[in-house]
């Protein structure tokens, strides 16, 4: 019996947040990411280089510094067109409440779910937290979820604080650990991008109108 076409897949490097910050794919590639596990894939306009280092960079660190509160990056396509994160579990009313928002108009199970994070002390509590950090994120309904234990999970961040995240990892993440070398890295690279930017003090990294708790 003849043989069929020899397949020749595209293998991707196996990334972790204990080692690796984020990997940039090709926009011809996209597709073949999309067999990962994955459930983030933000897609609005295209970003120029720096705008899609910023997003990677940010949510990278934010999930080294805060692996509880944010999803961990897997991929960004160059072109800024997509960014891929690893499936994070969250509650059945959070998921169909976001769901609602995006998949349909009657939006109830929504504005179910919106009532709950403008009630919740956590999230309050954890945006001020991650504010005081250098990390100020977005915190429409729709941009956040529980996990099965009623953490809040922050899925989009607005801006980031160069100053405020010095301070806080010199302060928080312990001198020679391997999270110290990673966020140190992370953070040198946002701040070598921030000077590109017209407010080095406060870095849009995805969304200008982000609301600020």
């Amino acid at each position: 019996m003849p043989k069929g076409p020899r397949r020749n897949p595209i293998k991707f490097k196996r990334i972790r947040g204990d080692h690796a910050i984020v990997s940039e794919v090709p926009k011809s590639r996209i597709r073949f990411a999309t067999r990962r596990r994955v459930i983030e894939r933000w897609s609005k306009n295209k970003l120029d280089v720096t705008e899609v280092a910023l997003y990677s960079h940010a949510h990278t660190l934010a999930h080294l510094l805060f692996p509880r509160n944010f999803v961990k990056p897997i991929a960004s396509a160059i072109d800024g067109s997509a960014h891929y994160s690893e499936l994070r579990d969250i509650d059945e009313a959070s998921r169909t409440g976001i769901i609602d928002f995006y998949k349909t108009s009657r939006w109830e199970k929504y504005l179910n779910h919106t009532d709950r994070i403008y009630s919740n002390d956590k999230v309050r509590d954890r945006s001020i937290a991650l504010r005081q950090a250098g990390i100020f994120v977005n915190t429409k309904p729709m941009n956040i979820g529980f996990d099965k234990i009623g953490e809040p999970v922050f899925f989009e961040i607005a801006c980031v604080s160069p100053r405020l995240l010095k301070k806080y990892i010199q302060k928080k993440v312990g001198n020679g650990t391997l999270k110290k070398k990673q966020t140190m890295e992370l953070l040198g690279e946002i701040e070598r991008l921030a000077q590109r930017s017209p407010n080095p003090h406060l870095i849009d990294t995805h969304d200008k109108s982000g609301q600020l708790l």
